[in-house]
């Protein structure tokens, strides 16, 4: 499961999640961004009882706009 979103130019921040399908839990997951060189991560973690992945990033570029992704990595567990 990946959830994008975008990040306006410098001073602004944003939060994106990725949520598991169909009662599958989270296993892992992570962060990544177009231009990642001005995203500066400040969380980044298991959201919610397991049930998806989210990150926090600021967008530190003084022009550009950045696009971050947010991956989860689901399956089934008992």
């Amino acid at each position: 499961m990946v959830t994008g979103k975008s990040i306006a130019k410098q001073t602004n921040s944003g939060m994106v999640q990725a949520f598991c399908p169909g009662g599958r839990k989270v296993l892992g997951g992570g962060i990544t961004g177009v231009h990642d060189t001005w995203l500066e991560v400040s969380e980044n973690g298991p959201a919610g009882a397991a049930e998806g992945w989210e990150a926090w990033a600021y967008n530190a570029s003084p022009s550009v706009s950045l696009t971050m992704y947010v991956w989860a990595i689901c399956a089934y567990v008992s």
